[in-house]
This record gives structure tokens, C-alpha cells and sequence, in this order.
């Protein structure tokens, strides 16, 4: 099924898509009602997702433009808010044609089963009401919608009065510890320091291999790692993860992520190791309110095999010695969505001259221009004869002069060439 999300936080987008692709669905996203009504009427979707609250068009606008267009008006119409979540608000949604209203925020798995609810009743509904009960009186829509939307501005209002007399407050209070901020600068930086050095200080000595990576912070301190660890003879753990958001909370949860992770890898394969490193940070991630993608594997450097687990990141791909590019599946939700999740494995061969390639997302959001990619990224490869050759690369297409504006994290792992006169030689 394809479905179009229309919602301007990129967050709820990225959760939407993450709970639709699980399912099956193929997904397009729009980040407001304007953009939403092009894309729509571009791809005629199967399934229109809105939240109610945006920019340039709000979701009750882009609702009446949809169901009035020949071409879009039979196409489910789900509403997806937190903000107009009243009976007014419900009851104007209906009465515009929409096929149901879901309230953020929900578990993946809920939203799924509400939403699939939604399709069924829209279906049943169609057999005897083959077109939606439409506000056809512009009078009665403006009554209506100007009603939900006054009740909303009044709240807002209040929120601002509350917030303004609360930044007084706080303005007061910061003038009051100037000391205290310089305090806090200087903890920052030593924090910056200690983050730093929680990563790998060196690259792992292996006879076969090259590693190389790099890690910017948005901020002194950030969300962003990578890290690897031997835990057998013939096997190095390897990991980059990104917890949303930025700044010290994000620092705060990679900490705990990395430690979890490195305690559970140490006795389990990869899918159990980030099933019980899930569990362990689950209530942190709660209290946050945040999540984590992660990439973690175990690559065996005997038998050149990596088997790995993908929690929601990506952000990754196999750039083989002649320049072709394979991307690797399955990918599970991200820590931290669900409880119910059961990560599974995936596994690839190296061959000499094989590279792979992480990394996380503020790679591609500091030249969204360049409209980079997973293939896009290995054509920027070629000529390069080493890892470091590739991190250099790479870390060279967002051109910053100053710190990136999204943490961002490239690992580059390399199969050497000279391991094929290594071998003949044996």
C-alpha cells in the first residue's frame, strides 16, 4: 500500500515510516498541507496520513482541498494529532470526509491496529455510502472550522502568557548566575573531553582489515558513536548509533547506550545482545522521550563474515572492490519505539577490496541539496585505495567550517587487497 505522510515534525515522520515499512507499506512524506496536496496529486496515494496542526496549510484545509478533488477524494483521509484531539475538532475532520481520527502519541503496534480498524470501517462504509458526507455550505465549513480553531488560538494564548511570565523568570535568574553559566561552559568542554575519549582510541590490529571513522558533534557534546570491541579471538564487535535529538541529553543516552551495549556483546551474538541492551535502556529512553538507531555487528576476521543487526539506522551499505553497491536488510524499529520488537540478523561476505560504509544522518541533512544517498555516497568513492582515503572522502562533501548542524559520525571498515597474495601464499 502507499501511503503519504503529511506532518511537519520530522520526528513523528521518521516513527510513521519506520511502523508503515514494518508493515509492508510503501511511504512518501510531505511536511505540510501544501506540500502534502502536490506530492498527493503527483502520486495519487492509496492512504493519506495528516497531522491537523502546520504550516502554510493546515490538516483540515489540505482534508477539504483533498475530498474536492475528482481525482483524491476517494482516497482514506486518517487524521494523526496531539494538539486538535476535542469532540469539535473530531466531529469537523468527519464532517470534512475524513475515515477517522488517531491521537498521538501511541506504541507503533497500536497505531497499526487502530489504523488498520479505520481501513476496514472505511471499507464497510463504502458499500453503502459510496461518497464521503462532505461539508458542501463554504458558510458552515468557515462556522465550524473558525470555531475549532478559535478554541486553539485561546489555548495558545495562554500557553504564551504562561511562558512569557516563565521567561521572565528564568531571564531573571540567568542574570543572577552569570558565574554559574561559566561554571557550566567549562563542565561542557570537559564533558566534550570525556565524551571524546569513551570512543575507540586507536583501530583495531588486524591483518586483513582497516578501520577508520570520524565523529562531530552538533554541539560540544552530541549524540552520535561508534565504537569496537574484541569480544573473541576471531571476532571484533562493531557499532554507530544515533540517539535523537542532540546536545547534553543525547550525550547522557549514548553513554548509557555504549555501555549497555558493550556488556551485552561481550557473552551474545549481535540480535541478542541489542535485545538486552534494549532492555536495559528502555526506561531511560522513556524518560527522554527519545530513541536510538543503531547499527551493531560482529565480523568474524578469519572467515571474513559479518553478521549484524539493523535497528532502524540505515544508514549503510557494501561498496564491493569493483564499485558495485549492495544494501543490507532486514532492518528492525529503533531502540527505544517498542518493547515488543524482535531484532533479527542479517549477514555478508567480504572479498578483498570490499569497504563498509556507516553512518549517520547528519552525513546527508548538511548538504540536503546534494540529495545524497547510499549510491551516491560509493560514486564519491571511487579512486579511493584505503579507508582513511574513504573517511576523507566523505567527511569532505557536507564543507562546514564549524561544527555540523546534526551530529555526524562516518565508519569506514575496509577488506585489504594484499590479504589475496597473503592467501596464495599459504
Amino acid at each position: 500500500m502507499n501511503v503519504l505522510i503529511v506532518d511537519d515534525n520530522s520526528n513523528d515522520r521518521r516513527i510513521l515510516r519506520y511502523t508503515l515499512e514494518h508493515h509492508g507499506c510503501e511511504v512518501t512524506e510531505a511536511k505540510d498541507g501544501q506540500e502534502g496536496l502536490e506530492r498527493a496529486k503527483e502520486l495519487k496515494p492509496e492512504l493519506i496520513i495528516s497531522d491537523a496542526l502546520m504550516p502554510r496549510m493546515d490538516g483540515f484545509e489540505f482534508l477539504r482541498k483533498v475530498k474536492r478533488d475528482p481525482d483524491l477524494r476517494f482516497v482514506p483521509f486518517i487524521f494523526h494529532s496531539a494538539v486538535y484531539t476535542g469532540v469539535k475538532d473530531r466531529g469537523l475532520a468527519l464532517s470534512l470526509g475524513a475515515e477517522a481520527f488517531i491521537s498521538k502519541p501511541l506504541e507503533p503496534e497500536e497505531f497499526w491496529q487502530e489504523l488498520a480498524a479505520a481501513l476496514f470501517r472505511c471499507e464497510e462504509g463504502r458499500k453503502s455510502r459510496p461518497v464521503a458526507n462532505l461539508v458542501e455550505e463554504e458558510k458552515e465549513y468557515l462556522r465550524k472550522y473558525s470555531s475549532v480553531v478559535a478554541a486553539k488560538v485561546g489555548e495558545k494564548v495562554r500557553e504564551l502568557e504562561q511562558n512569557i511570565e516563565g521567561r521572565k523568570q528564568t531571564e531573571e535568574a540567568l542574570r543572577e548566575s552569570e558565574a554559574q553559566r561559566y561554571r557550566l561552559q567549562a563542565e561542557l568542554a570537559c564533558a566534550a573531553e570525556m565524551q571524546e575519549k569513551l570512543l575507540p582510541s586507536r583501530y583495531p590490529d588486524l591483518a586483513d582489515f582497516e578501520f577508520s571513522a570520524r565523529c562531530l558533534p552538533a554541539r560540544q557534546v552530541g549524540g552520535d558513536f561508534y565504537d569496537w570491541i574484541e569480544v573473541a579471538p576471531d571476532t571484533v564487535a562493531i557499532t554507530l548509533g544515533d540517539v535523537m535529538g542532540k546536545g547534553m541529553s543525547a550525550a547522557m543516552l549514548m553513554t548509557t547506550a555504549m555501555a549497555a551495549l558493550q556488556t551485552a556483546t561481550l557473552q551474545n551474538g549481535p540480535a541478542a545482545a541489542v535485545q538486552l541492551a534494549e532492555r536495559a535502556i528502555r526506561s531511560h529512553l522513556e524518560r527522554f522521550e527519545s530513541f536510538v538507531t543503531l547499527f551493531h555487528a560482529h565480523l568474524n576476521i578469519f572467515t571474513h563474515i559479518l553478521t549484524y543487526v539493523d535497528c532502524g539506522h540505515g544508514y549503510v551499505f557494501l561498496r564491493r572492490f569493483g564499485g558495485t553497491v549492495e544494501e543490507l536488510s532486514p532492518r528492525g524499529l529503533p531502540l527505544g519505539v517498542t518493547a515488543k520488537e524482535q531484532y533479527q540478523e542479517g549477514m555478508i561476505t567480504f572479498e578483498p577490496g570490499d569497504a563498509l560504509v556507516l553512518y549517520s544522518d547528519g552525513l546527508i541533512d548538511a548538504r540536503p541539496e546534494l540529495a545524497l544517498d547510499n549510491r551516491s555516497l560509493a560514486g564519491h568513492l571511487n579512486g579511493t585505495t584505503s579507508a582513511r582515503e574513504m573517511l576523507a572522502a566523505l567527511m569532505a562533501l557536507p564543507a562546514f567550517d564549524s561544527h555540523p548542524p546534526d551530529d555526524l559520525t562516518v565508519l569506514v571498515i575496509r577488506m585489504r587487497r594484499v590479504c589475496i597474495e597473503r592467501v596464495k601464499a599459504e
